[in-house]
């Protein structure tokens, strides 16, 4: 705003000073110098509110890029806030695996987009900690307490043993799940989240519990 004021007496000396011109040749001569002001504004505001919008989407974009393939150093760059990790049990071999949730920041957590990635272990790196390389991932929007994720151990009928399960529910607050929207098996030999049919009146219990609190 302050820019406008300070070129617009400028206009208006050069104006003046051409006798000749009729006043149709001067309204184009202001829309022409109008757009060229406006045109030129990033430049002189770095931080003008197009530039502003522009990073925010550049910010918001993180989680869209593919994750799969990548190591938690490569990942360290994008600063994501993890919301959740935890070790996965497997009784299949000696690799280990590790489930994550990710946001851009903490308040989305909770309410916002997420993505959540399955991890195979690789090895230590500086202070002991650990890298891991992504192999699967999924987006989810989480809107607590109606729409939450974890993993949690089932055994379902058809099954001899627990699993590990990527499940979307509604905290009730309570020590067993009563609502569970969907289910996806974290098939280890796979690599991979493999979403499967919800059984009838599954319950489980409820990751996020604390008894007196």
């Amino acid at each position: 705003m302050n820019k406008f004021f300070i070129v617009l007496p400028f206009l208006s000396v050069v104006f003046s000073g051409s006798q000749n011109q009729n006043k149709e040749e001067y309204k184009n001569a202001t829309a022409i110098s109008s757009l060229a002001i406006r045109t030129s504004e990033p430049e002189i505001f770095p931080f003008s509110s197009t530039k502003m919008e522009s990073t925010k989407g550049a910010q918001q974009d993180r989680l869209d890029r593919a994750f799969v393939g990548k190591t938690t150093q490569e990942l360290n760059p994008y600063n994501l806030h993890t919301c959740l990790g935890s070790m996965l049990e497997d009784q299949s071999g000696n690799d280990k695996y590790a489930m994550a949730i990710f946001s851009l920041n903490r308040d989305s957590c909770q309410n916002g987009k997420n993505k959540i990635v399955l991890e195979k272990f690789m090895h230590y790196y500086e202070q002991g900690k650990a890298n891991f390389v992504i192999r699967d991932e999924l987006i989810v929007f989480s809107d607590y307490p109606r729409r939450c994720y974890s993993n949690v151990r089932l055994k379902l009928d058809h099954q001899n043993q627990e699993r590990n399960y990527l499940i979307e529910y509604e905290d009730n607050t309570k020590a067993v799940l009563e609502k569970i929207y969907k289910i996806w098996e974290i098939d280890l030999n796979k690599e991979k989240f493999k979403e499967i049919a919800l059984p009838k009146n599954l319950q489980c219990y409820n990751p996020d519990y604390a008894e007196g609190i």
